[in-house]
């Protein structure tokens, strides 16, 4: 009921006021029933749009680690990292690779590589790619995101030629990004 109230209240332009009922309601939510999921979505959404960033990681973070973590879809998981990344990069790439490992978006692991290549996190970045298959691999490795954290890897480990190869094949993939020109 709190979520269809706070619905008509967002359509009036309402939205503070309908995260307040949905923060209210909050403890009335048990996380075990099927359902609650859709709760802590609205609740995630309305408190992302409303700019309270604490409120909707907490929301999100029951979708995603809560009893009903199955029912989290891939959405879930890119929200919460999106609203970690700034504060917390570390806690965003956990979840990139979560998502990735629960989903095999190839979106979701390159961001958990660029957050941990951005720390200067090289040893979590050979973890991660140890755990690739070699079928994900060969497909990551067409697309020049991929490379150029590749490159950036294989310079920090002492191995210029590899890192050449990496980004040469990254230019010829993408020869106007950005990332690459710099």
């Amino acid at each position: 009921l709190s979520m269809h109230i706070a619905t008509l209240m967002l359509v009036q332009g309402r939205g503070a006021e309908a995260l307040s009922l949905i923060e209210a309601a909050q403890a009335q939510v048990v996380d075990a029933e099927p359902g609650s999921e859709a709760f802590w979505r609205f609740a995630g959404e309305l408190a992302a749009a409303e700019n309270r960033p604490a409120l909707a990681i907490a929301a999100y973070r029951r979708i995603v680690l809560g009893e009903r973590g199955k029912a989290a879809e891939a959405a879930d998981f890119e929200a919460l990292y999106r609203l970690l990344q700034d504060d917390d990069p570390a806690a965003a790439a956990q979840v990139a690779l979560a998502a990735w490992r629960r989903f095999h978006a190839p979106a979701s692991l390159l961001r958990a590589l660029e957050y941990h290549a951005g720390a200067g996190q090289w040893q979590a970045v050979a973890r991660i790619f140890a755990e690739i298959p070699a079928g994900e691999l060969a497909a990551l490795r067409g697309q020049a995101d991929f490379l150029q954290i590749s490159a950036r890897y294989h310079a920090q480990r002492g191995e210029p030629a590899r890192a050449r190869a990496d980004l040469q094949a990254a230019l010829a993939l993408s020869p106007r990004s950005p990332g690459l020109l710099a």
